[in-house]
């Protein structure tokens, strides 16, 4: 993103800063919030992450924007591509631990605690993977 923002737009890493900022601080406003909405039992977890999947896929066509939508490519564009980017990086994210977790639990893979652990564990180096290899 700080790439194509630079080379669309002209901008410097000032302005891909506050995209990030952007999205780190709709992120960490609905993070919570879902996670309390599945607690409570008023949603299931798999109709949030389908939800958060087609939010994602929405925000990566404003971003560019798609082609079919005969949008010019704008920097506000691309700042609003960023809301519902996280939105759906939320639902997905949120529930994807512990869905993942009650599905093996429920097979009789592993206990809670095994289960958690390599989750947690499998996540994060799936996430430093792709931190990692974005850029290229």
């Amino acid at each position: 993103l700080p790439l194509y923002f630079h080379y669309r737009f002209g901008t410097n890493t000032t302005v891909s800063g506050l995209a990030f900022f952007l999205y780190g601080c709709v992120y960490a406003t609905f993070a919570p919030s879902i996670g309390y909405i599945v607690d409570c039992g008023y949603l299931k977890m798999r109709p949030i992450q389908a939800a958060g999947l087609l939010l994602s896929a929405l925000a990566c066509q404003l971003t560019g924007p798609a082609p079919y939508l005969h949008w010019e490519a704008s920097l506000p564009l691309s700042f609003l591509a960023m809301v519902p980017y996280a939105i759906g990086t939320a639902c997905v994210i949120t529930m994807s631990a512990p869905d993942i977790t009650a599905t093996l639990v429920e097979h009789g893979v592993a206990t809670q605690t095994q289960v958690r652990y390599t989750v947690a564990g499998l996540t994060r180096a799936a996430m430093a993977l792709g931190y990692g290899s974005g850029p290229f």
